[in-house]
């Protein structure tokens, strides 16, 4: 696949163990970086304004990577349209 991907893992996630972690970590070193893997000091559930959770600044650092990946992905540049 030639679409780059982001894992995001929380310090204690509960629905991917630590060995699944350590597994994508290895096969993403092997992609040239178009598989990244973080890991970030919050709690899972941390990107949800309004969960016990929620952690302003990891979480606005996830949605720009992101973003970013959608922006570079999808943007084409282009004329506007004149009348």
């Amino acid at each position: 696949s030639t679409v780059p991907l982001f894992y995001f893992f929380a310090k204690d996630d509960p629905t991917c163990p630590d060995e699944h972690q350590d597994t994508l970590e290895r096969l993403a070193a092997g992609t040239r970086g178009r598989v990244a893997v973080e890991h970030v000091d919050a709690h899972h559930g941390w990107t949800f304004p309004g969960r016990w959770c929620y952690d302003k600044h990891a979480s606005e650092r996830v949605w720009e990577k992101a973003l970013g990946l959608f922006r570079a992905a999808l943007w084409t540049k282009h004329e506007p349209i004149r009348n």
